[in-house]
């Protein structure tokens, strides 16, 4: 099977899923349930294609999902926003912090690679005493 009838598979079947879901009188818990489970295949995709496929072991993924949860939950809970607005503001949140945990490796590679005398110090020698250039 290609990639492209796999998509097209995967799709149908979420269109199915969908349309299936509409149909049946669920609760709110058997929803929540549900949305427990989604959320939780979100995030093992996001590992299978970290762990499987690029062969990089990382908890960084795990805080930034734990930050992202945190932030909606508090929002929605304590601050009284909408669910959607909390999860948008949950993920803005995660993004900007992934990019300023992402910005000296890959922002300032070259003055750091260029500088620095021995390889394993980088961060503590170079990043922080000159900082990017």
């Amino acid at each position: 099977m290609t990639a492209r009838q796999q998509f097209i598979a995967t799709l149908f079947l979420g269109v199915a899923f969908l349309v299936l879901f509409r149909q049946l009188d669920l609760t709110s818990y058997h929803i929540g349930l549900m949305m427990r489970c989604m959320i939780l295949m979100i995030v093992t995709i996001g590992l299978n294609i970290l762990i499987g496929h690029a062969g990089l072991v990382s908890l960084g993924q795990a805080a930034l999902y734990g930050l992202g949860a945190y932030v909606a939950a508090w929002l929605a809970a304590k601050q009284g926003v909408q669910f959607l607005p909390a999860i948008i503001a949950g993920v803005v949140v995660t993004g900007v912090f992934g990019a300023v945990l992402a910005y000296p490796p890959f922002g300032c590679a070259a003055s750091i690679w260029r500088s620095s005398p021995s390889r394993s110090d980088w961060c503590s020698r170079t990043f922080w005493s000159n900082g990017c250039r």
